[in-house]
């Protein structure tokens, strides 16, 4: 069947119909079809376009209507089964719902409406996240931890100042994606195909009805364009990107015995007893790659096609679901990761204080820099492999260090007393937890105010 084609080209054959069918895709969204079409019915009766005693046939028709209702019937897309299904329901006055419509004005609002529940969703996990972030922060103040460069032991850090440098970089993706949440809550309602209606519809009452906090106003725009699809699937594959490499830093954390990884995100080998495999961080891992794919395919396809409204932009919608729906998994798998992964104490760090004990040297002896660093670098070149009682004599005998330096070679901690925000010092950090909550509590409001205006009941 073909609600809409039978009149100009006759029946269509099942095979071009499964081909050119979107409904596979628009089970995701039946809930936010049917939202868009009761607005739209009750907008035309209250200007009088639609009978009264038929628009209620209608909306309630509407009212009753189950996922299971619509997806069984063979249709293009979930507009044509809405509109089959109240066909059967209502008779002929199903008909009045087609006018100072098309499907193209309601899928883009549809689209917007789906964008902006999940947009919710994940940013709400976001703060989840980043609020067991410090908590899982202040109990690593002083847990010594290695920092890397080029997959190597680099400086002394604390398991504490890697957190933390997470948590600022989810900061910055919070804000980015309450701009996006604004951007996608504008309704393209009343556009209809291409350059509006005839109707008098009242656009701006009509995007209300749905709570939605502003309009896109040209009509060509609203319905020909995805940019608020693409915006919003460039930030989130960049976000997915950042997560796949803290998934691959605690891949490389765990089977390096720096952390003690949870048991419920890891499985086993079906060969070998003894493997215990970080399965969820290597599916986060991976996921960033897919991410760009997904991104790829939905900039690909906007790239290809003039002006106005294409049948392309309907092979968008997968990809984009997609990546809405896999990333707010990822998301709740990480928060619970954090919850209760364990951040262990590094037991060699000889080596990790050498770059700040050779700025100690340089300040304390009055000695250039590129000296220390000289002479260090030569020692450690002829001993090879130190052990730490061989590296501290060595050290003794080069410098003839006095009993502050000893203090501090001897209790690194000390070494991470620095003044400078930012840096692994704990008292840096408490400073930085204390900063990071009231902008957790800012980014909340920020969220809550937009709630309001959408559904308070969701507060």
């Amino acid at each position: 069947m073909s609600l809409y084609r039978k009149a100009l080209l006759g029946d269509v054959e099942q095979e071009v119909l499964r081909f050119t069918s979107s409904i596979d895709v628009d089970r995701y969204f039946v809930k936010e079809a049917i939202d868009v079409m009761k607005a739209h019915v009750k907008h035309l009766m209250s200007i009088n376009v639609v009978p009264e005693g038929a628009g209620k046939r209608v909306l309630e028709a509407l009212e009753s209507a189950s996922a299971e209702d619509l997806l069984s019937k063979k249709a293009e897309d979930i507009f044509e089964a809405i509109e089959a299904y109240l066909k059967e329901k209502v008779g002929e006055d199903f008909g009045w719902i087609s006018i100072g419509r098309s499907r193209n004005d309601h899928i883009a609002a549809v689209l917007r409406l789906v964008t902006r529940r999940y947009l919710i969703s994940i940013i709400k996990e976001v703060l989840d996240l980043r609020s067991m972030l410090l908590h899982k922060t202040s109990e690593n103040l002083y847990t010594l931890f290695p920092s890397f460069t080029h997959m190597q032991p680099a400086q002394i850090s604390t398991a504490a100042h890697y957190l933390t440098y997470i948590e600022e970089e989810l900061s910055f993706y919070t804000r980015l994606l309450l701009d996006i949440l604004e951007l996608v809550n504008r309704s393209p309602l009343g556009a209809a195909a291409a350059t509006s209606t005839m109707v008098d519809i009242d656009r701006e009452e009509l995007a209300s009805s749905l709570h939605f906090s502003d309009m896109v106003k040209n009509s060509l725009l609203a319905t020909g364009s995805r940019d608020f699809m693409l915006i919003a699937s460039s930030i989130l594959a960049s976000f997915s990107v950042f997560l796949s490499r803290i998934a691959e830093d605690m891949i490389f954390f765990s089977f390096s015995g720096l952390i003690d990884a949870p048991r419920e995100h890891m499985a086993t080998s079906s060969l070998m007893p003894h493997k215990k495999n970080l399965v969820t961080m290597e599916l986060i891992r991976a996921w960033g790659g897919r991410s760009i794919g997904l991104l790829t395919s939905i900039l690909a396809v906007e790239k290809g096609i003039p002006s106005g409204y294409n049948l392309d932009l309907q092979e968008m919608n997968s990809s984009f679901i997609s990546l809405l729906m896999r990333l707010l998994d990822v998301v709740k798998i990480f928060r619970d990761f954090i919850s209760k992964v364990k951040f262990k104490q590094a037991e060699r760090i000889e080596t990790l204080i050498l770059t700040d004990l050779a700025e100690l040297l340089s300040l304390e002896l009055n000695i250039p820099y590129r000296e220390v660093h000289m002479r260090i670098a030569r020692g450690i070149s002829e001993m090879k492999d130190p052990s730490p009682d061989e590296l501290l004599s060595f050290l003794k005998r080069e410098f003839n260090l006095n009993e502050k330096i000893m203090e501090m070679i001897l209790n690194p901690l000390k070494l991470l007393k620095r003044k400078g925000d930012g840096s692994p010092n704990p008292d840096a950090v408490r400073k930085y937890i204390d900063e990071a909550v009231n902008k957790i509590n800012e980014d909340k409001g920020l969220l809550k105010r937009i709630i309001s205006g959408i559904q308070p009941d969701l507060i």
